[in-house]
């Protein structure tokens, strides 16, 4: 795993990079929605977000956190970005979780850095 690159702003890398974070979270937001979907009708739930019911929208807001959040990690991964979605995806589960149990399936990199920032923040 490589560090997240830092490149000055607006310049060519940039602009390409942000492209690559831009198609990656594409790709995961559509395919997220293409299988659960489906799952949710197996599950004898019919509906959508904005006419329900319920029990549809709160199923789909469970469904959908952890399968984009692996989705997310995995297509990042495969797009070179690790450290940048492995990030991400600790944000989407911190929301839901406590820190301890993050923590625990962080990768080693991924922890390391959270190490090294909470000193940072305390010096």
């Amino acid at each position: 795993t490589r560090e997240i690159p830092t490149y000055t702003r607006f310049s060519a890398p940039w602009w390409a990079d942000k492209l690559l974070i831009f198609t990656v979270f594409g790709i995961v937001g559509s395919t997220s929605v293409k299988l659960v979907r489906p799952a949710l009708k197996k599950l004898g739930l019919n509906g959508n977000m904005k006419d329900g019911p319920w029990s549809y929208r709160i199923s789909s807001l469970l469904i959908v956190s952890p399968i984009y959040s692996l989705l997310l990690l995995t297509v990042g991964t495969l797009f070179g970005r690790h450290m940048y979605f492995a990030s991400v995806a600790t944000r989407i589960w911190s929301r839901f979780f406590p820190w301890k149990w993050i923590e625990k399936l962080m990768c080693g990199p991924g922890r390391e850095k959270k190490r090294l920032e909470t000193i940072a923040k305390s010096s």
